[in-house]
């Protein structure tokens, strides 16, 4: 029987902070960056015309995740010479999906594991 203290395993300790969980998000590649995975990437000119992008609507997007789900402000900006409506980009989602990849990969896995294992 060990004496003393006994270290503990601390790699899936959690961080409080004002009495909720907060996780450290991973860092992903966008863009050439590295940047942390469900950051909010802002277009500042518009896709069409190239013209400067305005304020047009908040909105929160929810994302399931591994972690649960997450709600991220984004928001929605229109073009003042084409009137082309734009909006933010999430890292590590794809479109306008509301499941992040990583998300969709492991319900891929589990049912295909599902499938094999009858």
């Amino acid at each position: 029987m060990p004496r003393g203290n006994v270290a503990i395993d601390k790699k899936n300790a959690k961080n409080v902070r004002n009495g909720k969980i907060v996780m450290e998000l991973p860092w992903m590649k966008h863009k050439g960056e590295l940047v942390h995975l469900f950051s909010v990437d802002v277009p500042e000119t518009c896709s069409e015309c190239g013209s400067k992008l305005y304020d047009n609507k908040n909105h929160n997007r929810f994302i399931l995740t591994e972690a649960g789900t997450l709600k991220i402000p984004v928001t929605y900006k229109r073009c003042s010479e084409c009137d082309n409506l734009e909006s933010c980009e999430i890292v590590g989602v794809d479109g306008s999906g509301n499941y992040s990849e990583e998300f969709l990969l492991k319900s891929i896995q589990g049912r295909n594991e599902a499938k094999t294992s009858l």
